[in-house]
């Protein structure tokens, strides 16, 4: 995140853009759901499921993982940074475990 402000910062109307980042936890949340999921499709599938997939992936990984972290202590989702990033991909990767087990288990039933 600090890297983001410092290169907002940079550039000439920095104000007004940093206003609408830091005013729209909606964007940062699609931004970061993006990322975390399809790093974590990446990480169970070997590819992306596609941006609007990745995103939704990413934004539920994000609870999972946010609720996961913070029964155990480790951390919560402060916003745009590497650990609310790694708590999205580890929510990510186990809803993705999760949801393959039981479809894959359902399809070898029927």
């Amino acid at each position: 995140m600090m890297l983001l402000i410092a290169l907002i910062k940079r550039s000439h109307d920095y104000n007004s853009v940093l206003h609408d980042i830091l005013h729209h936890p909606i964007l940062v949340w699609l931004i970061s759901g993006l990322i975390a999921g399809f790093i974590a499709s990446l990480i169970v599938n070997n590819h992306g499921m596609g941006i609007i997939r990745n995103m939704l992936l990413g934004v539920v990984g994000a609870v999972i993982g946010d609720w996961i972290f913070s029964y155990f202590g480790w951390g919560k989702i402060t916003g745009l940074n590497f650990m609310s990033l790694l708590i999205g991909v580890v929510g990510g990767v186990v809803f993705l475990m999760v949801y393959h087990l039981i479809f894959r288990h359902s399809r070898r039933t029927t």
